[in-house]
């Protein structure tokens, strides 16, 4: 089902991911043939168009007759229902709540969902003719208590019609003001857990890098470069005028501690590119340090446009990888997943594959000494016409380094 087809004429279930199977359970209910009431699931109605799927997300609760909720201890603890449900209240989408019982009999259950059906087939079905009727009556027997009593009633049929059709009687916010209480987290969810880490940072203190596990290799010549931790962000400001002329002027790297790839199975990190120039990018790798700035490894550039890569080494020469991924001005989470037994490289952004890559020589790299490099510098066109440039920024939200007990 698209969501832009019988707006008002379905019902959105929310959940937490721990309760697919009894949000799946319900869906079934409702849309089976005893009760043919058509629903909105995320596992079923979200799809690979350009919309992002947390937008996705809120404009089926906002197009939405009611919301669902599949009340469980998960629910009450997870972001993403808490956000539904602020979402559902801000655009007064009414709310049912289901509440999940583990020690119930089939047939308790059945009589639940047979009366919480009978309630969201009265909701789905009554904004196209019951809203109506009460509406068009109201504001006439308003009409009439106006003309002929004057202001006296007029407080008292106003409540009424807030309390009769409290969607008629608001006006609905706009998606701009949802956005406000949209998190990186919630915009941009890494869609892999690890198991252990070898390094997290979500950058929440102000005054250093994690206790040390980051830290400044080089600084920048120009002051006006900067890469500093703020409002729970690792931002990046690069000034439009570091071009490949006086690009060691404006370089800065960060390194992290060290450990080696046959500990690392997932590397991640959520960023949102705000503004940048061209022939300015910003590099994320898991890599060999070394004083070259083509260094061995894996990771993403963040420029113009998003490039996973893999980089070889001259002592274990193989194919290297590039590819090029159009990215908007919005949070997104990048994530590369190793799998130690078939030595290939996987490359999401937002949960979906982008590209993977078999490295050849994995059995040599394992033990090689590695770390999370993140560097900046110009490269490209020295013609750049930097009075139709703007200064770069982007911010890093969460950095991961870990993996997994179990191979992939």
């Amino acid at each position: 089902m698209k969501m832009t087809e019988k707006k008002d004429a379905y019902a959105f279930i929310s959940y937490s991911s721990e309760n697919r199977k009894e949000a799946l359970r319900l869906y079934e209910v409702l849309t089976n043939k005893q009760h043919r009431i058509t629903c909105w699931l995320d596992v079923v109605d979200l799809n690979s168009l350009d919309i992002a799927f947390q937008e996705q997300i809120i404009r089926g609760i906002t197009n939405a007759s009611c919301l669902i909720l599949v009340e469980t201890q998960e629910s009450k603890k997870s972001d993403y229902v808490d956000l539904e449900l602020r979402t559902a209240l801000q655009h007064n989408t009414p709310t049912f709540r289901y509440k999940v019982h583990e020690h119930q009999s089939s047939f308790i259950e059945s009589i639940r969902m047979f009366l919480l059906a009978q309630k969201v087939k009265f909701r789905t079905t009554q904004p196209y003719w019951v809203t109506l009727v009460i509406l068009v009556s109201v504001l006439a027997i308003m009409g009439f208590a106006l003309f002929f009593f004057g202001r006296t009633l007029t407080p008292v049929f106003a409540n009424a019609v807030n309390r009769i059709l409290p969607e008629a009687a608001q006006t609905l916010t706009t998606f701009d003001e949802v956005e406000e209480i949209i998190t990186p987290e919630i915009a941009a969810p890494f869609h892999y857990i690890p198991s252990y880490y070898l390094q997290r940072d979500g950058f929440d203190d102000n005054q250093s890098f994690d206790n040390g596990a980051l830290y400044f290799d080089i600084s920048a010549r120009n002051e006006e470069v900067r890469a500093i931790v703020e409002n729970g962000s690792l931002s990046f400001q690069i000034p439009k005028i570091c071009t490949q002329k006086n690009q060691y002027e404006c370089e800065i790297e960060i390194h992290s501690q060290g450990y080696n790839l046959e500990q690392l199975q997932y590397f991640a990190f959520r960023a949102k590119i705000n503004s940048i120039t061209k022939n300015q990018n910003l590099s994320l790798s898991i890599s060999i340090p070394s004083w070259t700035r083509m260094r061995s490894g894996f990771g993403w550039n963040l420029s113009q446009h998003v490039t996973p890569f893999f980089r070889s080494s001259p002592a274990l020469p193989e194919p290297d990888f590039y590819a090029h991924v159009e990215i908007d001005e919005k949070w997104h989470a990048y994530e590369i997943l190793l799998d130690p037994q078939e030595s290939i490289l996987y490359y999401y952004i937002d949960g979906q594959l982008i590209d993977t890559h078999p490295m050849q020589f994995y059995e040599d790299w394992k033990t090689a000494p590695i770390c999370l490099i993140i560097y900046s510098l110009a490269n490209g066109n020295e013609s750049i016409d930097i009075t139709s440039s703007v200064d770069t920024s982007i911010q890093i939200d969460e950095l991961i380094v870990g993996g997994f007990d179990q191979a992939l």
